[in-house]
C-alpha cells in the first residue's frame, strides 16, 4: 500500500487528490472512471477537512490494490470526532431539492460509484475504505 499522511486543511487537497488519480490510474482504470473514485474521495476528504477537527490534525490516504483480480482500496483515516458516515438514511430523491434535508446526497453518490464501502472506529480514528474494482470484476461499471 502507498500512504500519504497530511494535515487535513483545504490548501492540501490538491495533493490528497493528485495522490488518488496517481493510484487509480496506476491501478488501471481509464480517465473516466478515475474522474468518478476523484469525486467519491473528494466527498470524504472534503468532509474529514471541514469536520473531523477543531483545532487541526492529520489526515491519512491509503491505496493498494484490491483483493482479487483488480482495482483499488482507498483507504481514508483521521483522528477526528468520531462520525460514522454509512449511518446517514438514503436521500429521498423523490422530494423537491427545496424540501429534502440538508446533508446525505454526498455519501449517497459515493456509494453509489464505489463497489464497497465501509467504516470502523479503531484505536481512535476513523477509518472509512471505498473499494473499486475494475470493470469485468465485480464493479459498479461492468
Amino acid at each position: 500500500m502507498h500512504t500519504l499522511t497530511v494535515p487535513a486543511v483545504m490548501e492540501r487537497f490538491k495533493e490528497m487528490n493528485d495522490f488518488i488519480e496517481r493510484e487509480s490510474l496506476a491501478a488501471g482504470f481509464d480517465r473516466k472512471t478515475t474522474n468518478k473514485i476523484l469525486l467519491a474521495g473528494e466527498e470524504i476528504l472534503v468532509n474529514v477537512i471541514h469536520y473531523a477537527y477543531s483545532n487541526g490534525g492529520d489526515l491519512t490516504i491509503s491505496c493498494g490494490p484490491a483483493p482479487g483480480a483488480g482495482g483499488i482500496v482507498i483507504e481514508i483515516s483521521d483522528s477526528g470526532v468520531a462520525f460514522n458516515p454509512l449511518d446517514a438514511g438514503e436521500p429521498d430523491l423523490s422530494l423537491p431539492v427545496e424540501e429534502r434535508p440538508i446533508g446525505g446526497l454526498g455519501i449517497f453518490m459515493v456509494k453509489n460509484i464505489m463497489d464497497e464501502v465501509r467504516y470502523k472506529r479503531e484505536n481512535g480514528r476513523n477509518v472509512f475504505t471505498m473499494t473499486k474494482r475494475l470493470p469485468g470484476e465485480g464493479s459498479a461499471d461492468s
